[in-house]
């Protein structure tokens, strides 16, 4: 079973649609990273997450999946994550 954490990148739309989430919904400290730009952050934050052997040319890959606190592999869909 895979157990669902969703890290959202802006405040403003995730408030209304955490109702449905068993788990909290976490986001970015921006401030760690001294900037408020989502995709500098961002960056810099998937980065400490993947190596870079690992790390998925593509942008659109929203789905990552770990193991024991490993990073697996990213997806571009939910559908590629559950089998």
């Amino acid at each position: 079973m895979l157990t669902l954490w969703v890290l959202t990148e802006y405040y403003t739309d995730a408030f209304p649609q955490n109702e449905f989430l068993s788990n909290p919904m976490l986001s970015v400290n921006e401030f760690h990273y001294k900037t408020s730009y989502c995709n500098s952050y961002m960056k810099r934050f998937l980065s400490e997450l993947i190596p870079d052997d690992k790390r998925e040319s593509d942008s659109n890959h929203r789905f990552l999946l770990f193991s024991k606190g490993s990073f697996v592999q990213s997806y571009e869909k939910m559908e590629g994550v559950v089998p």
